[in-house]
């Protein structure tokens, strides 16, 4: 699962599904034959290859089978969407049409390969794949089932010792030992090994070609009960998971080359009393900024980098009826993050319990549990929004200057000034967030956008897509977001998006190191696909998205990360470069000018450019230079956790006077660079210093995971002492977080953060996932129930049917009825069931609050002895699962019944002749039944009388045109506003054309 679409893989079959597409379909199938099975054995290992046009499977039986996968290009991709010729049956939005043209794909096996010894695990290097055998020996394939035996290792030949710089090394000699799990990155420069006996160890060597004659073993000292290893690529960490459940992360010693311990992942006795097992599986996220582990006796838990628990399954609810201890409901076998990791694909195995099946069987289904992930992840860039939610007030800071406020913000009594600090405040009626849909004529073709920037939530949704970049301006009111090409933005004001009007231009360029604002203006790197270059690319807001009015910056390489400071822009590119980038308005302000101050070299600081986490300008500084300026700004780098600060100086030209001082003059030199801390995540740098609280707003912010919140404040010496250093005039103060921050408010101090909750959807009735149901059901039933014209389409069946599909049924229904009149009963439960057996239904599933709740029904549709008969069945089974309460109510309600009413029959309710039944009396047949009836020799209906539980099978009659209110068929497909779900409001239907598009 390291491609857009995901592989699936069974015992016997291996599949793929469509990523882009929510909900996931399936793409193609390949099943083995049971001869294939029975000779070589089940499925248990997969790897891609690195341009995904193939795929290896290991067998239980040491048998690799390779598969060829294409696209079918004589074939229209799949799924295709037609309309319905009739207008009733038509789409109404362009939403509901897949936008994305799935491919159709062809999945044939190429070559069928025997391996000696049983294959433990396997990994792809470059273009070979690596085998670890029960032999001891790491076998070298090419993808075209030859191995390469130059290049094989045998693990009793590869001398091991405690770090690089030991000079007497020693093979492993104990016998019956190999490798069962491996696991290769480029950029830590090796293998993660986990040995059968529960050693673990790094495979490394001086080339990348990993010649057996220089591989060496670089034992990781202190673990012996290892069970499973992963490589985090960007922060260069290795993990090995334990016997005990426990995870502990290695990170490289540069200057030994051994495994040196950077953190412990250990459950506290708050998280989990007890012990969930072994730990079973390690995946890191694509993005290597969380990670996530699976215990042998089921739970899940997700880590950030560097140790900070940010979820886990073993404190969720699951109910009464669950033991955590010996059947874990989340029993994870294995599991893979998507491409993006916005999504973790997981096998689940639980027990067989079908009477049929064979003793001990298992039973594997895949689940996927979706994540929103922070917008620091990747586009690192400093947030700017606050949310306060103490006073239900709404703050936006920002540190622009008066004359730098956009035109729409000039009236005094919307801003006002504290010095240069202006500040918005905006009085919210509810603590809520501000969701803000993605138009799906931009999500829908531009799927995935990944993340958000600043303090924007935008969770991955089937009507919302996800978002690559997104970027909140300063002032709080306008949003940009980016997808897999172009970008658009939305504005909080005017409520409105803006598209692209050109669609090509739109699918021309994508966006690839990062996305913020300066001023009324986005600023993006970006890569043009027509012109294969890649560029710094700034569009003005107020002018249509149109190639015409952007600012355009060539790069040499691609950008990959970006941030600004005032009016300072600074890159980091793949070369190694970090560029600073002067922002400028002309004098008429009709274009931007963009001008390069200064480049540096940092490619010696870092192994490689993906290592880079953030890049950013700050104020702070170590000490002033004699011919230094205290406007400089310092760079500020996180380099695979160490924070890292190059001090900039500015130097004066001699024949230049302080007032004809501009930038064409400058010149630029920096210092050596100083590592301020380890183990970071995030970063916080103030934007500007403020004299009435110098200590908070010069203060460094830095998150480190399990070590916790670290702060540096500064201490200001004496007037006159300039003796210290930079570490001596500050103090850190660390401090440990139950939340994963943020954003930060320098001014106060304060952590605006997010942490993980679950919540229990039971059968309750005071479930709220009942609630929308009850209200949808509630509107149709209220509309049609009144309705006095026949109704040849109802709907009321349709919203039943559709609702038994969830657990909340019977408590939806129940919910219904008692907040309607009891009038409409009738035709409520005609649809719904009989009470009596929903009743019942309740029974059978203890349910007993919502079979109380049935009683009222049933107190007054049916005699009174069927009302006892049922609170009596319900009272014994309150008092034999101890329901003291229900069964203080029970027996008040059983006396509450008059004994003259038990014999007595109640009248029955007339059924509202709906469903288009005609108003004519039938005609009346002389029968047997009829003659009886008048007789009284026998007790039938008179008359068809009607299933409760099936939608009655009856003919209906024509409706004109003028026969059917209008609205009627719009209550469940019209789109209403927030608060007017219950109403029952006639709207229009209003056609969409999917390929329909606009730039508002």
């Amino acid at each position: 699962m390291r491609v857009g679409n995901h592989l699936r893989k069974s015992p016997q079959f291996i599949g793929f599904v469509s990523e882009p597409q929510q909900p996931c379909v399936p793409i193609v199938l390949h099943r083995r034959s049971y001869e294939s099975i029975e000779d070589i054995g089940v499925n248990e290992l997969v790897e891609w290859r690195p341009d995904s046009s193939m795929l290896v499977v290991a067998t239980s039986g040491g048998h690799l089978l390779l598969y060829n996968l294409g696209v079918q290009t004589d074939q229209k991709g799949l799924y295709e969407q037609v309309d319905s010729p009739h207008a009733n049956l038509r789409r109404d939005s362009a939403e509901l049409f897949i936008k994305e043209v799935i491919p159709s794909l062809h999945l044939a096996l190429d070559k069928e390969v025997g391996v000696e010894g049983g294959i433990t695990s396997m990994v792809c290097i470059r273009d070979e794949l690596m085998l670890a055998t029960t032999r001891g020996h790491i076998l070298r394939y090419r993808w075209d089932g030859s191995e390469n035996r130059d290049y094989c290792l045998d693990l009793r030949r590869v001398p091991f010792c405690i770090d690089q710089q030991v000079s007497k090394a020693i093979p492993i000699v104990e016998a019956n030992t190999y490798v069962v799990d491996i696991e290769y990155s480029p950029l830590v420069g090796g293998f993660a090994i986990v040995l059968n006996d529960g050693r673990a160890a790094f495979l490394t060597a001086s080339s990348l070609r990993f010649d057996p004659n220089q591989v060496q073993g670089i034992w990781a000292q202190n673990i012996e009960d290892a069970t499973c290893a992963s490589v985090n690529h960007k922060y260069r960490l290795i993990a090995f998971g334990r016997k005990n459940s426990q995870g502990v992360v290695y990170c490289i010693d540069e200057s030994t080359g051994g495994l040196e311990v950077s953190h412990h992942i250990v459950l506290s006795s708050k998280d989990y009393p007890g012990s969930p097992g072994s730990v079973l599986g390690i995946r890191w996220t694509p993005d290597g900024c969380a990670m996530a582990i699976a215990w042998a006796n089921g739970g899940l838990s997700l880590w950030s980098t560097f140790g900070a628990l940010l979820m886990c399954t073993l404190g969720w609810d699951y109910g009464l009826h669950v033991d955590l201890n010996n059947c874990n409901p989340l029993h994870v076998y294995s599991m893979e993050w998507s491409a993006e990791g916005y999504q973790l694909w997981m096998v689940r195995r639980q027990p067989d319990h079908d009477p049929g099946g064979e003793s001990g069987s298992t039973i594997d289904t895949v689940v996927q549990l979706d994540f929103v992930k922070s917008a620091l992840t990747v586009n690192p860039c400093e947030d700017r929004l606050f949310v306060n939610l103490g006073d239900n007030l709404m703050k936006v800071y920002h540190e622009r200057p008066r004359d730098q406020l956009s035109t729409r913000f000039n009236s005094e009594d919307v801003f006002r000034d504290i010095s240069s600090l202006s500040v918005t405040n905006t009085l919210v009626g509810s603590k809520q967030w501000i969701v803000v849909p993605i138009p799906s004529a931009y999500s829908g073709t531009n799927w995935p956008i990944r993340l958000a920037n600043a303090l924007v939530v935008l969770s991955s949704t089937a009507e919302d897509g996800e978002i690559e970049y997104t970027a909140i301006d300063s002032d709080g009111q306008n949003i940009a977001v980016a997808g897999r090409t172009g970008l658009a933005h939305y504005s909080l004001l005017t409520r409105k998006w803006k598209l692209f009007g050109n669609e090509t231009q739109e699918k021309d360029f994508v966006v690839t190191g990062g996305l913020l604002w300066w001023r009324d203006y986005v600023v993006m790197g970006c890569y043009s696909i027509v012109e294969n270059k890649d560029e710094i690319r700034i569009y003005p807001r107020d002018s249509r998205l149109d190639n015409a009015f952007m600012k355009v910056t060539r790069v040499p390489t691609q950008v990959l990360l970006l941030n600004m400071l005032r009016d300072r822009l600074i890159t980091f590119c793949a070369n190694g470069q970090v560029s600073v980038y002067s922002l400028s308005l002309q004098e008429n302000h009709s274009q931007v000018e963009v001008t390069e101050l200064q480049s540096v070299d940092i490619s010696a600081l870092c192994v490689h450019p993906a290592c880079v986490v953030s890049v950013m300008l700050t104020a702070l500084r170590t000490e002033t230079g004699r011919h230094a300026s205290k406007e400089v700004e310092s760079i500020m780098l996180n380099v695979s956790g160490k924070l890292l600060m190059v001090q900039r100086e500015q130097h004066r030209p001699i024949n230049h006077h302080e007032d004809n001082y501009d930038d064409e003059y400058q010149s630029y030199t920096c210092s050596p660079p100083i590592v301020l801390a380890s183990c970071v995540e995030n970063v916080w740098v103030p934007r500007k210093s403020r004299r009435e609280k110098p200590h908070l707003t010069e203060a460094l912010w830095l998150f480190c995971g399990a070590h916790g919140m670290r702060v540096w404040l500064p201490l200001f010496p004496r007037d006159g002492d300039k003796s210290h250093s930079f570490m001596s005039k500050r103090i850190m103060l660390p401090f440990q977080l139950r939340i994963y921050p943020l954003a930060i408010l320098f001014e106060d101090a304060i952590l605006l953060g997010a942490e993980n909750d679950t919540m229990l959807y039971t059968s309750d009735s005071n479930s709220p996932f009942s609630l929308p149901f009850c209200v949808l059901e509630r509107t149709v039933l209220e509309e049609e129930a009144t309705s006095k014209e026949p109704i040849p389409d109802a709907l009321l069946p349709s919203v039943i049917e559709f609702i038994k599909e969830f657990p909340v049924y019977q408590q939806t229904v129940v919910q219904c009825a008692r907040k309607t009149e009891i009038a409409l009963w009738p035709y409520l439960f005609s649809a719904a069931g009989k009470p009596k057996d929903l009743f019942q239904e309740c029974l059978a599933k203890k349910h007993l609050d919502t079979a109380a709740s049935y009683l009222i029904i049933l107190q007054n549709l049916e005699p009174s002895s069927i009302s006892r008969q049922y609170a009596t069945l319900l009272l014994d089974a309150a008092l034999e699962q101890c329901k003291w309460d229900l069964s203080k109510d029970l027996v008040r309600f059983l006396r509450a019944i008059d004994p003259n009413d038990v014999e007595s029959p109640r009248a029955s309710f007339i059924l509202p002749s709906k469903y288009g039944v005609s108003a004519q009396t039938p005609p009346v047949s002389p029968n047997e039944e009829d003659l009886s009836l008048v007789l009284g020799t026998m007790q039938v209906s008179r008359g068809r009388s009607f299933s409760t539980t099936t939608t009655p099978k009856v003919q209906q009659i024509e409706a004109g045109p003028n026969s059917v209110p209008a609205h009627h068929r719009e209550v469940l497909r019209s789109n209403s506003g927030a608060g007017e779900s219950s109403k029952s409001v006639p709207l229009r239907r209003k056609k969409s054309v999917p390929t329909g598009r606009t730039d508002t």
